[in-house]
């Protein structure tokens, strides 16, 4: 047996034992879903409302470059249905973009690396998380039997079966791409050829109308600006359009397009979390406070709603990660439009102007 084929049996090895959870078919009911198998009424993971959801595909979560020297080389970015945005340090935005399987994308990055707060956040889709190197922090969290991901670091895979591959002219370290095909075609597989999926027990948010109430009052909100600090380059706006019921992108002051396709982003929603950060090293890096309470914001449809965000502390050796709970002013969840959503974390609700 060859070193590739020893190196691809351990790693088929790993991944059945991590992720030996059956897929299931869910049907969609309103804002519910179904387990055909159980009967038990969930949320739905993803955005994709369809009149048969099909729950069988491994989220990936890929940390994505957004330094303005790699931003124009996003690729396979629009795929995705769930993106998280917040500083990793100097004033830089990075991004997490949660795909719902491998979307046929050969092609996916920049990828950069990981910090520990990306990687809470993935937990709470039981994804494969996607990483070239990261902090000591996150790093510590990923080899750790409570992280709750997958873990793929692109500084071993590199070169191997193209898993992650440099695009030799973009210069480093904008330049590290990941193959998810190659991936759920190797990494992710059982004897029987199934993909194994993680899963998780109360997965994903809330779709549907929001229903009138006197408690909650939206404002309009067809122009939305996220300030992220000192750099106009990462500062973000959404304009809202009323024929496709969508927000627009726009980064640095120009629509946020993914290189591969040519299309511009668009979200159906966005939501705010603000809490709390601060310094932890010489270098700049961030800590996030992503457990306990604090405001919150929806965007969607061209109105603004006001709220509050909520998270428990993971529980040691539980496989159901503790999630990040939106709710209105009237305690009810966020109810999401069909389609994308960005979830924009930041300290400061006057950076917030719509």
């Amino acid at each position: 047996m060859s070193q590739m084929s020893v190196s691809r049996f351990v790693l088929s090895a790993v991944c059945v034992l991590l992720f030996a959870v059956i897929g299931k078919i869910i049907v969609l009911d309103g804002d519910l879903v179904t387990d055909t198998g159980t009967g038990q009424q969930t949320r739905p993971l993803f955005s994709s409302l369809k009149n048969e959801y099909e729950f069988d595909n491994q989220p990936y979560a890929v940390m994505i470059d957004n330094h303005s020297f790699g931003r124009p080389y996003h690729s396979g970015l629009g795929a995705a249905d769930v993106y998280y945005e917040a500083l990793a340090e100097g004033g830089i935005t990075r991004i997490m973009a949660i795909f719902d399987g491998p979307q046929g994308l050969s092609k996916t990055g920049p990828v950069r690396s990981a910090r520990p707060y990306f990687v809470e956040w993935a937990s709470e889709y039981g994804a494969v998380y996607l990483h070239v190197g990261g902090s000591d922090a996150a790093l510590s969290d990923l080899v750790s039997k409570t992280a709750g991901v997958f873990n793929i670091e692109g500084m071993i895979y590199e070169g191997f079966d193209d898993y992650f591959k440099r695009d030799r002219s973009i210069n480093r370290p904008h330049n590290d791409f990941a193959n998810l095909v190659n991936m759920e075609r190797d990494l992710l597989k059982t004897s029987d050829g199934d993909t194994w999926i993680s899963g998780v027990d109360e997965p994903g948010f809330q779709f549907g109308k929001i229903k009138k109430s006197n408690k909650l009052l939206p404002e309009n909100a067809t122009e939305v600006k996220i300030n992220f600090g000192v750099f106009p380059q990462y500062n973000v706006k959404y304009i809202y359009d009323s024929e496709s019921s969508t927000y627009a992108r726009y980064i640095g002051g120009v629509p946020h397009v993914d290189k591969a396709s040519g299309e511009s982003l668009t979200t159906s929603n966005v939501i705010v979390q603000f809490t709390d950060y601060w310094v932890i090293d010489d270098v700049g890096r961030l800590e996030f406070r992503t457990t306990g309470t604090g405001n919150a914001m929806l965007f969607r449809d061209g109105k603004a709603y006001k709220g509050t965000w909520s998270k428990e502390k993971n529980i040691a050796g539980s496989n159901s990660p503790a999630r990040t709970i939106f709710v209105t002013k009237d305690g009810s969840e966020f109810k999401l439009s069909s389609g994308k959503t960005w979830v924009e974390v930041l300290n400061l609700e006057k950076n917030v102007v719509f």
